[in-house]
């Protein structure tokens, strides 16, 4: 007849399934089976609920209770990636460790575990053993001892357990042994073991016979070298069960009698630890996040994701303890968007989410947010930049980890307050469970407390039917309500944080011709926007050298080229001052630029406006008028496309500062008139940063050749111009001039003044026409003065 596993064994997994990630004190009912039946019955329950940790770690018990140690592991390292959070794992694969006879791996394990829960008791009782397999008998005994007053349920093994350990030591020890077995039969009054092994103690210590209450005869050498668990006592029946060593592993037919004692390693270590809410099994469970989108100084978008449709609701509020408001969508979904508006700007919130029945995640202190302060306020402002992170779903995992866990480290007691995905966020394809296993298993704390603001790089393919690629994965603020002018489409858009204005373009499917739609709405937002910086975000760079090569008009379908000539005139003669970007697999970064819109050896030297490496403690910081220069301000361009993967190539696009082939992501700070901005490796640290202040206007420099007083050219009026534009310039002496107009080719198209003039101010109009009468495409265009070997320039956009 087999042997069913005990109750109080049952008792404990269904209880572990159904509160290990946070469900509270179900009381679940009992199973019965075989170990081989509770192992088949978890796998149904997992491949029914495929992103639920706390089956994992059931099943990874259940594994090392059959001695089936690597598929423990397995099941383990699961959990542990769809909860990174979870500590309880350290604790079952320290036990692991030490039941496969791996001591020092085992201490290490649950000193991990004791790092996170140091008042937690059966993560010291657990180390304790471990100590004492080290042959570390004294400190094996500290920790057991400060285990026993922290057990809510502590059992006659723990006390026999201590005294064991004690015994040994010394004559002295003895005392506290005999006083530890006194203080168990205090506890849980007269058990059995407990006072056989008192009044055997008493008499190899000396003690007349009969010091303990009417103890009998056992031999104290024989518990203290059986392992713990063969002995327990039963309480109320008043008689000792010994359970032989060999019953201690799973016989072949996958039968136990460990204690529930023995296989209790998780309940207190999630209690003291805490882990994310779910509900219990039966119920409806959140498959995805939550996650926050589209975040304003007033409003926020709550996304989640059910594995059956329900109704949604938000509780939130100003304490974690007291989330006072809701807000509710009453269509049953699976994919659940809740905005949050009425707000209070720079205001932290707690949030969690579910239906109008029942709470099913979050109301802890991480699921949180701040609201973003009022638009044009300066606030300290810590962005967070990672380019190509996809990897998480394609074999890079660790690295992806490990780039992710330096930025989190430096930034601990730092909340993120801007993060933007540079694309390729999620590798190969960008299928829906590649973005799960890429951004949502990989990055679960951030997304429950930060907004992210994404673009698209060419690994996020679309597919048919919904709630399956990027752009429904994500919601983007196509109408302009986080700021900036409406685009009228999810591929690119603008936003407003603090005295910043962020513009995510689309170089992956869009058109990026100089007339079409997305080049227009970019001249004319940045145009309208009148925030202190401007930082620009796609994925293909306009110049690289990495693992994708920037000259090439063939790589990458010519994007990068496109974005070079077509989008750079724009940003540039609209102010932008950092321009980010992903998909060459390497770190790069340029010096303080301007004007270069063909291939690397076209760059004229006036081109690097200050061609040092930025460094307060190097060549000086960068400098930029806090309104645009008619010679064009310049911007700083990074490629940081190496979060998952390195590429390797060349690196020596002669723009750059720095070209390192180092997995990393990028940390931005904004602080009123200061940006600075710094490469976090993935090994830690920091290889290259670069410091820029907004001051008052400084002047032009001199063109190379200029002598004398010269000539300045400022700006159109109005610019962008539909029909015609005005020139205004000034000449410092009499001489022969030139003003044409040029286009994002360097041809030109017009020549507007050609000949001598005096000194004195001068103005000129343009029609929008080339020298043909005939109009010109929508695009931003050049003005060129021409006087005594100077260079004069500024930049045009022409809408239609």
């Amino acid at each position: 007849m087999e042997t069913t596993v005990r109750p109080p064994l049952l008792v404990l997994i269904a209880w572990i399934a159904a509160t290990a990630l946070g469900a509270g004190a179900a009381s679940p009912a009992l199973a019965h089976g075989t170990l081989h039946e509770q192992i088949a019955e978890t796998s149904r329950q997992i491949a029914a609920h495929p992103l639920d940790a706390s089956l994992y770690l059931q099943r990874g018990e259940l594994h090392r209770l059959h001695d089936e140690l690597q598929a423990a592991q397995d099941d383990y390292a699961r959990a542990e990636h769809l909860e990174p959070q979870l500590a309880a794992v350290a604790l079952c694969r320290g036990v692991l460790q030490l039941q496969a006879g791996h001591a020092p791996e085992a201490e290490a394990e649950l000193r991990v575990f004791l790092d996170r829960a140091p008042a937690n008791a059966t993560g010291l009782r657990w180390h304790g053993r471990a100590l004492l397999a080290l042959g570390r008998g004294p400190e094996a005994a500290t920790e057991l001892e400060r285990a026993l007053p922290l057990s809510a349920r502590p059992t006659p093994e723990d006390y026999l357990e201590l005294a064991q350990v004690l015994a040994p030591i010394g004559t002295g020890e003895r005392a506290r042994a005999a006083a530890t077995l006194r203080r168990g039969i205090e506890r849980l009054g007269p058990a059995i073991a407990l006072r056989k092994a008192l009044a055997e103690l008493d008499t190899t210590a000396g003690a007349p016979a009969g010091t303990s209450a009417n103890a009998g005869p056992a031999s104290i050498a024989g518990w203290r070298s059986r392992p713990i668990a063969e002995v327990s006592d039963l309480g109320s029946s008043g008689g000792v069960t010994k359970v032989g060593a060999s019953e201690l592993r799973t016989t072949e037919r996958g039968e136990t009698a460990l204690q529930a004692t023995e296989l209790g390693l998780i309940e207190a270590a999630l209690s003291a630890v805490g882990a994310p809410a779910h509900p219990a099994h039966g119920t409806t469970i959140v498959a995805r996040g939550p996650y926050l989108q589209v975040g304003t100084p007033t409003s926020v978008i709550v996304r989640w994701r059910t594995d059956a449709p329900t109704d949604s609701r938000v509780r939130y509020g100003i304490s974690v303890a007291i989330l006072s408001f809701y807000a509710d969508d009453a269509a049953l979904t699976t994919e659940h968007q809740v905005v949050l508006t009425g707000l209070s700007p720079s205001t932290r919130y707690y949030y969690s989410v579910g239906t109008t029945a029942e709470t099913l995640a979050g109301g802890d202190a991480t699921t949180t947010f701040a609201t973003a302060p009022v638009v044009g306020t300066r606030q300290p402002t810590r962005i967070w930049a990672i380019g190509d992170s996809g990897g998480g779903s394609g074999g890079a995992g660790a690295d992806v980890a490990r780039v992710r866990d330096a930025y989190l480290t430096r930034s601990a007691g730092r909340p993120t307050d801007v993060w933007l995905m540079l694309g390729d966020n999620a590798y190969f394809n960008g299928t829906d469970a590649e973005y799960q296993a890429a951004v949502f298993d990989m990055f679960p704390t951030v997304l429950r407390s930060t907004v992210l603001w994404p673009t698209r790089g060419n690994h996020e393919f679309l597919y048919a039917g919904g709630s399956n690629d990027y752009y429904d994965i994500f919601t983007m603020p196509t109408a302009g309500e986080a700021g900036g002018l409406p685009s009228g489409t999810a591929a690119y858009y603008s936003f407003d944080y603090s005295n910043i204005h962020f513009l995510c373009l689309d170089s992956e499917g869009t058109d990026r011709s100089p007339g079409g739609a997305m080049l227009t709405w970019l001249a004319s937002d940045l145009a309208a926007t009148t925030q202190e910086w401007k930082i620009a975000y796609w994925h293909h760079p306009p110049y690289s050298k990495g693992s994708h090569d920037s000259d090439d008009s063939t790589d990458s379908g010519g994007r990068m080229r496109d974005m070079r000539q077509n989008a750079l005139p724009i940003l540039e003669g609209g102010g932008v001052d950092l321009v980010l970007c992903g998909h060459s697999h390497a770190y790069e970064r340029s010096c303080l630029l301007h004007g270069l819109y063909d291939v690397s050896d076209s760059l004229k030297p006036w081109m690097k406006l200050d061609p040092g490496n930025g460094q307060l403690g190097g060549d000086g910081a960068y400098r930029k008028p806090v309104a645009g220069h008619p010679d064009g301000d310049g911007a700083v361009y990074v490629v940081a496309g190496s979060a998952s993967f390195m590429g390797g190539g060349t690196l020596n696009h002669p723009v750059m500062v720095a070209s390192l082939n180092v997995l990393g992501s990028l940390e931005v700070d904004v602080d009123g008139d200061r940006l600075e901005a710094r490469f976090l490796p993935a090994a830690g640290g920091t290889f290259d940063g670069f410091t820029m202040f907004k001051g008052p206007p400084v002047a032009a420099p001199p063109a190379v050749g200029a002598a004398g007083p010269g000539a300045r050219l400022a700006p159109a009026t109005p610019n962008p111009f539909g029909f015609q534009t005005s020139f205004h310039y000034t000449l410092g002496r009499s001489g022969t001039v030139r003003l044409s107009i040029y286009d994002a080719r360097g041809r030109r198209v017009a020549t507007l003044v050609t000949g001598e003039q005096q000194a004195g101010e001068h103005a000129a109009q343009w029609n929008g026409r080339d020298e043909h009468g005939r109009p010109v495409a929508a695009g931003v265009y050049s003005s060129i003065l021409e006087f005594g070997g100077e260079r004069r320039a500024g930049k045009i956009v022409v809408v239609r």
